[in-house]
């Protein structure tokens, strides 16, 4: 659940525990207004570095679901593929135009359910944040499209 009072919620830190960094995840979800106060109190604090972390965090969020959410798109186009058509039940055209949006809708629902409990959005949140503190710049969203 994403904290109601930003301005109590608990610095970031340096995320070396796997709690500080579903607190960055909860908190790049939160509404704008107030994830920028929070970046704004945190500067005025004289926490530069948890503020850049702060602000960077929804553009890592994003790209994590996203990304997430090809992974997941690949994962129900096989098993889909992997169930045998006898006919009886299929769709028949309707089902084949129409079955790629559907599994498209389930991975976007997958990928971001949960929350910061989602094991494979976290774990791509996780080495995205990594990468980004090592100088990597954050992923565009045109990034992955058409890749699944």
């Amino acid at each position: 659940m994403i904290p109601s009072e930003l301005g109590t919620a608990p610095h970031v830190g340096d995320l070396r525990s796997e709690k500080d960094l579903r607190a960055l995840y909860l908190l790049a979800g939160a509404r704008p207004e107030a994830r920028e106060e929070r970046v704004a109190a945190l500067r005025a604090e004289g926490h530069e570095e948890e503020a850049k972390k702060l602000h960077d965090a929804p553009a890592l969020r994003e790209a994590a679901e996203k990304f997430s959410s090809m992974l997941y798109g690949l994962m129900f186009k096989t098993m889909d593929a992997s169930v045998e058509k006898t006919g009886l039940l299929d769709g028949g055209e309707m089902e084949e135009t129409f079955k790629g949006f559907l599994l498209e809708n389930y991975a976007g629902q997958a990928a971001t359910q949960d929350g910061a409990s989602n094991p494979l959005t976290l774990g791509v949140f996780e080495m995205l944040y990594e990468r980004h503190q090592g100088g990597t710049p954050v992923p565009s969203m045109g990034s992955f499209d058409g890749l699944g």
